[in-house]
């Protein structure tokens, strides 16, 4: 994965960090584990640079996603506690520490003066008593003294020497992933430990020692006291009581029962029943509907639906309204046989409603439940869906449901928010937060973006019967409405939305967007102005405008937004041609080519832009170049009629002797004609610039005739005629045609 950016920057300047983090996120919701389903590990540190690996024996190897930890005295009995967060559930754990020992702690809290007030950054060194290193050193050298002899240097044997005992640790900030432990510094010590001095080395490097610490104690250290404070603060009685739990192991099942602690309204479904007819699912005051997928190749499926039918005295006591849709034939060559399905169900006697669901049902289903877990999967068969009587989605099924769950979740669709929050959740808890609603406006707009704007348009209605003043809200059903073409009401909305929040940009740019499908080109500009000068870098807003001025023929006003919208996203490769193409026709192509060179290497030298890149050049003066560009797209795309044309014209008709190649431009011009009955009258002019460069003046002469035949029968313009004439005199006089540009066809 690309490394996160260090420095701020914009999306743009980080392309492959954006692309890595979306990457990432499809994955994690096609359900992939960040921990690759590993169980947390923890490692005991044994000495001799060795650890033990007591995941199983700690009671750490929880099957988590985990993702954080932060590591704490919490209980304030010397030793060190952990909170763990996680990507799964549960979101936290805590694990209190109750393993026996007769080791001592000393805990200090830093404070700066001179450094930064929690000392961030600080070295703490904790020197105790008695206890000392042996560490192997080399005796002092020394000279020998003999008769008659020089001093000879001898070594003493290795000796030891004794150091006090060290203890070292640093206070960060942030010391973990997303987590932050205690700014308490812990130091554990054997039994009977004596500290000598503490010596800290602050931020900045300042050296001071405390004397007067002792183990078991708690100390503030303040920079430039030289003095311990003992206990500087106390505990209060807890009125929590923290009481040990075990959760039981998650047991792997095909099955899948969800409640949902935030029901969801379900739009209007539709289906086929087996005569053809298109029928919604019935929605009667009092009853709940099960909505069950099933496939006639699927045992489980049969199975389920048989247990519907032997059990349909107690289900429809319940209210309970089943339709069971097949699935049969989606995603196949085959269709569905409704004749055979039908026949299906009456041996099994199934008694309740049936018929066909649709790709748009299931895709439907499957993107409300990717939405609601954050999962992208296929539903697995049967799956079946609990809609309450209100029309809200209340269970989730995802394999065989048993009737008695069936009956049980009936009972508790009257549970109110508390009851359906310890429903829904798989294991027992406390909960710290108020139950919330699910975020209607995220599923509609899901289905918008998927294409189903009319299944949108409810949820937002609803979403405003329960907050009128949401303007967000307001602008997304006008969004919903204006993709469905009812313009008024969409812009009664945009205007709802901007009157709740006069600088919600994105609705005034709704109003230009508006404004320019009805043709109001001022009101447009107006509306695109008031968003740019609210957002100035708003990348849509500039090229909307861009095409308003382009429209209109006020091409500098054009190009001055596709500057702008280039300079905001600088690799979109559609807005760099834009912006080339405005610029050569205004005229300007040595500022064009430089957009068209940036545009070759956005797409990666495809032969489109390879050969917008060699006719600016050549509108630029840069035949060689452009020789060069043309000859690489014919290599990417041989036969291309109009590279051929123009690298022949160029070779032809060329002022630079060492870049005219009249051999060349004559192949490639006789290539381009034939097998053509009437070639049209731009290639027999350049074959004729061709045949006249090489010296075949009378081949010359009679295609620049058939030229000037050809292009009065095309009507084309009296210059371009006249152009034409005036290269065929040339040739009638012997003479080759010269220029210094691209020819003009």
């Amino acid at each position: 994965m690309s490394r996160s950016p260090v420095e701020e920057t914009s999306a743009n300047n980080a392309v492959n960090y954006v692309e890595a983090i979306h990457t990432l996120d499809r994955l994690i919701k096609s359900g992939k584990s960040l921990s690759g389903r590993e169980r947390n590990c923890c490692f005991l540190n044994i000495g001799s640079e060795r650890f033990a690996n007591i995941s199983a024996v700690s009671g750490l190897d929880f099957s988590d996603d985990g993702r954080a930890v932060a590591v704490v005295d919490w209980d304030h009995d010397g030793d060190l506690d952990l909170w763990i967060s996680n990507r799964t559930g549960p979101k936290l754990r805590f694990l209190r520490n109750n393993a026996p020992t007769a080791n001592q702690y000393v805990l200090l809290r830093l404070e700066g003066r001179q450094s930064n007030r929690d000392a961030i950054g600080a070295r703490v060194e904790v020197v105790t008593k008695g206890e000392e290193q042996r560490v192997e050193g080399v005796g002092r050298r020394e000279k020998s003294r003999g008769s008659g002899t020089e001093g000879n240097e001898s070594e003493n044997p290795k000796s030891e020497i004794r150091i006090p005992k060290k203890l070292i640790k640093s206070l960060h900030a942030g010391n973990g992933f997303v987590s932050q432990s205690s700014k308490w510094i812990h130091f554990g010590l054997p039994s009977g430990t004596q500290i000598e001095r503490v010596v800290v080395h602050w931020p900045g490097g300042d050296q001071e020692e405390f004397t007067d610490v002792n183990a078991g104690g708690r100390y503030r250290l303040v920079q430039g006291s030289g003095l311990a404070e003992e206990n500087p603060w106390s505990v209060g009685e807890r009125a929590v009581q923290l009481t040990p739990s075990r959760l039981a192991a998650h047991q792997e099942s095909a099955q899948l029962n969800v409640t949902l602690a935030a029901r969801v309204p379900m739009t209007t479904i539709r289906y086929q029943n087996f005569d053809g007819g298109q029928v919604d699912v019935p929605r009667e005051p009092g009853r709940p509907v099960l909505l069950n997928l099933w496939a006639g190749w699927c045992e489980n499926c049969l199975t389920e639906l048989s247990e519907f039918a032997v059990r349909k005295n107690e289900l429809r006591v319940s209210g309970l309204n089943i339709v069971a849709l097949s699935v049969d034939g989606l995603g196949d060559d085959r269709a569905a046989d409704p004749a055979a399905l039908s026949e299906q169900l009456a041996r099994l006697n199934y008694p309740f409603a049936a018929g066909l669901a649709d790709e748009q049902l299931v895709d439907q289903l499957e993107l409300l439940y990717a939405t609601l877990f954050n999962r992208q999967v296929s539903l697995p068969l049967p799956a079946s869906f609990l809609i309450d009587a209100q029309g809200l989605l209340a269970n989730i099924y995802m394999g065989p449901v048993k009737v008695e769950r069936l009956l049980r979740d009936i009972e508790n669709l009257s549970a109110d928010d508390q009851q359906l929050r310890r429903l829904a959740a798989p294991f027992p808890g406390t909960w710290y937060t108020p139950p919330r609603h699910v975020e209607l406006q995220h599923i509609a707009s899901v289905y918008a973006l998927a294409g189903y704007v009319a299944d949108s348009i409810p949820l937002y209605r609803t979403i405003l019967q329960r907050e009128s003043n949401s303007a967000s809200a307001h602008n997304l059903l006008g969004v919903s409405l204006f993709k469905q073409n009812d313009l008024e009401n969409a812009k009664h909305h945009y205007r709802e939305a901007l009157r709740l929040n006069p600088e919600m940009v994105d609705a005034r740019f709704n109003l230009g967007l508006l404004a320019t499908r009805q043709e109001k080109t001022s009101e447009a500009i107006e509306n695109y102005r008031a968003v740019i000068k609210m957002a100035p870098d708003y990348f849509d807003a500039h090229i909307n405008l861009a095409l308003v001025f382009r429209s209109l023929g006020q091409l500098e006003e054009a190009t001055s937004h596709y500057r702008e919208a280039t300079r905001i996203q600088p690799h979109n490769l559609v807005v760099r041609r834009l912006l080339a193409v405005g610029l050569i026709q205004q005229g300007l192509p040595e500022e064009a080519v430089p957009h068209f060179r940036a545009a070759a290497q956005l797409d990666h030298g495809t032969a489109e832009t390879l050969n917008d890149l060699g006719a600016a050049l050549l509108r630029a003066g840069q035949q060689a170049e452009a020789v060069n560009q043309f000859r690489r797209v014919l290599e990417l795309r041989p036969g291309w009629k109009t590279v051929m044309n123009n690298l022949a014209w160029t070779l032809a008709t060329s002022d630079d002797p060492e870049l005219r190649d009249p051999a060349d431009a004559v192949r490639l011009a006789e290539q381009l004609t034939r097998g053509i009955a009437n070639p049209p009258h731009y290639a027999l002019d350049t074959l004729a610039a061709a045949y006249a460069a090489s010296g075949q003046y009378e081949k010359a002469v009679q295609i620049a005739e058939e030229a000037v035949q050809q292009a009065t029968h095309e009507n084309v313009d009296p210059e371009s005629l006249n152009q034409v004439q005036d290269r065929l005199r040339l040739y009638q006089q012997h003479q080759p045609y010269r220029e210094g540009g691209l020819s003009e066809k």
